[in-house]
């Protein structure tokens, strides 16, 4: 299992896991590799930043939701969360609608040899991604939810990525 995140035109990520993903694998991920990344952050931008994930499983474990209420209080988007994540809506994820399908195209285009040599393709995708195309995300996104309001929460596919993003 990988994990990658986007936030400020940056990628964040590949994680890896070495064990199936549940609720205290998870939480373990979060409270460890993801909060190493977030202190970082100057502590403004950190006491204002919004974390989304989707309704799988894992996420959705109360230790988890627990720990997303303490750490991001109101400013997350999850099934659970104060904000629900919008059913069915990959649309509405920079990481659905771009960069699982970006990373699979490059990986995935000759047959993979072994475990290692996954892990060291994925992670060669990703070192490719450049700021301009996670900017051209960032705008697509936008233009995402502005059409998810103009449609009343109805579905947005069809909205591209505008620019460069290959």
């Amino acid at each position: 299992m990988v994990w990658c995140g986007i936030h400020d035109r940056k990628l964040l990520g590949p994680y890896f896991f070495d064990q199936p993903i549940n609720g205290a694998v998870y939480l373990q991920f979060l409270k460890t590799r993801l909060w190493n990344v977030l202190e970082e952050m100057p502590l403004n931008l950190r006491n204002s930043l919004w974390f989304q994930h989707d309704g799988a499983p894992p996420h959705y474990a109360a230790a988890v939701r627990n720990w997303l209420n303490e750490t991001f209080q109101n400013r997350w988007v999850g099934r659970g969360g104060s904000v629900n994540w919008p059913a069915r809506s990959p649309d509405l994820s920079s990481c659905d609608f771009f960069l699982w399908g970006h990373l699979k195209g490059i990986v995935f285009q000759t047959p993979v040899e072994n475990l290692n040599n996954l892990r060291r393709r994925i992670t060669n995708a990703c070192t490719e991604i450049t700021q301009e195309m996670l900017k051209n995300t960032e705008a697509a996104f936008i233009r995402r939810l502005e059409k998810c309001i103009y449609n009343n929460g109805g579905h947005v596919e069809g909205v591209s990525i505008e620019g460069n993003v290959q």
